[in-house]
């Protein structure tokens, strides 16, 4: 037996070996009568290390790969150190709830911003007409301006 094909027994998962397997042989045999044996053999190991992906690796000793067991497993030890230690909890949730806030209130406004008359047709020729206003604590710039009537 060849030693791709050994390599390949040794991960892929037994539900898939057999179709694939087959389909490696049947494009070896067909890429030794057009590249010969030595080519073939090379394009073999390419295609095998190829199929090195994570949905066809078997699982070591078995296990099947449980996302409901690890987040369980997770939320417990989250559950047990919260009840240990209340306060330390309370502070990093209500800093990680402030933070989030604050950084989507940003994004927000700096989507407002940037959407500012982007609904003309020629937005990159519209001007905003301010004034400045002479005031007793300074100048004031507002972008409110009065027309004489």
């Amino acid at each position: 037996m060849m030693l791709p094909l050994k390599f390949l027994r040794w991960f892929c998962k037994p539900e898939y070996l057999i179709d694939v397997e087959g389909d490696l042989l049947e494009i070896y045999h067909q890429r030794i009568q057009s590249k010969g044996r030595k080519a073939a053999t090379w394009c073999l190991w390419k295609d095998v290390i190829l199929l090195c992906r994570p949905g066809m690796i078997r699982t070591p000793g078995g296990y099947e790969n449980n996302m409901t067991t690890m987040i369980r497993h997770n939320l417990l030890i989250s559950f047990r150190n919260f009840g240990r230690n209340r306060t330390a909890f309370l502070i990093n949730l209500c800093g990680l709830s402030t933070g989030l806030v604050c950084a989507l209130l940003i994004l927000l406004w700096v989507a407002d911003e940037l959407s500012f008359d982007k609904f003309h047709d020629m937005d990159e020729r519209l001007y905003r007409v301010m004034v400045n206003v002479p005031s007793p604590a300074g100048i004031h710039t507002s972008a409110f301006t009065i027309t004489a009537c």
